[in-house]
């Protein structure tokens, strides 16, 4: 995994109760993957209360998103990164 960045309301901790969560995750591991199907994974796994909306890029595609006007360059600047450790499970 490369790096996981939280934006919008909860990152900025100005949430309404019922708002959902926001990241986007950057990892080649999604290059061999196309975009509709990538970390899809995340959904079975995540158990908050409120739903997640994630962004997921590879290094590439972040890079060049994060030179234009998007939601990934206001994330950069106003988000939360968050450091990802490598899945330690055995395969």
């Amino acid at each position: 995994m490369g790096k996981s960045i939280s934006f919008g309301s909860r990152a900025r901790r100005d949430h309404p109760l019922s708002s959902d969560h926001h990241f986007i995750i950057v990892s080649d591991d999604f290059k061999d993957e196309p975009c509709p199907c990538r970390g899809v994974a995340l959904y079975n796994y995540w158990t908050a209360e409120h739903p997640v909306e994630a962004l997921r890029y590879t290094v590439k595609e972040f890079e060049r998103k994060s030179r234009h006007i998007c939601i990934v360059r206001e994330a950069l600047r106003k988000g939360i990164e968050i450091e990802l450790a490598r899945d330690k499970r055995p395969s």
